[in-house]
């Protein structure tokens, strides 16, 4: 058995110059695909998702493919196909397959900055339905990239040398699928007299300055 991944192109309500705005491809489904035995008379295929004592029966069928419409994303899912045979009566199960299903990228809030002396640590909160797996903070003026100082459950703690007075940066983070997300999506965050802002919309937050 295999999985093959369906892809759907998902719009967004909004308009842009009158047409829908895509917002990108979004996995919305696993397909199950096996092989029929040509060896014995097959009454049907049971598809059942799970494993072990907490598998379920989702479908029975004579196909030799199954697309499961209920799969939400950010998540794993575990399948295997039970062959139910004519002569004799039995039914053989397959191996289990376990698939990643996840296509939404890590998501950034609750931002925060705090300055130091002689540095600046920003605060905020990484999340992803599954799990972060790695995260860069990037000041491109002073070719500057390095990962996150220390974690406090699903916030995340960045050291930035105070290199001048004005400093723009971004983030990126993935999860164990390897979706990207870039924060903000387009342009910078700005350290500028203990204001932060991120282009193009404005956003404000606490500065906490500690002498």
């Amino acid at each position: 058995m295999q999985i093959e991944k369906t892809l759907f192109t998902l719009t967004t309500k909004s308009l842009v110059n009158g047409k829908k705005f895509i917002y990108g491809n979004i996995l919305i489904r696993p397909k199950v695909k096996y092989i029929s035995d040509t060896l014995s008379p097959v009454i049907k295929y049971n598809v059942y998702r799970g494993s072990g004592s907490s598998s379920f029966l989702i479908r029975s069928t004579r196909d030799t493919f199954f697309i499961d419409s209920l799969a939400v994303d950010e998540n794993i899912y575990t399948y295997f196909i039970g062959t139910l045979l004519r002569e004799p009566t039995r039914e053989f199960a397959g191996k289990p397959y376990t698939v990643m299903f996840d296509h939404i990228p890590p998501r950034f809030s609750d931002t925060n900055i705090i300055k130091l002396p002689d540095r600046y640590i920003f605060k905020t909160r990484i999340y992803d339905g599954l799990k972060v797996k790695d995260d860069s903070i990037y000041v491109p003026e002073f070719s500057y990239k390095a990962t996150h100082d220390s974690t406090r459950l699903d916030t995340f703690f960045f050291t930035i040398s105070e290199f001048s007075q004005n400093i723009k940066f971004y983030l990126k983070a993935w999860d164990t699928n390897n979706n990207l997300r870039r924060f903000p999506d387009t342009g910078f965050i700005y350290i500028k007299e203990g204001v932060f802002g991120v282009i193009p919309v404005i956003r404000f937050c606490r500065v906490k300055f500690i002498q």
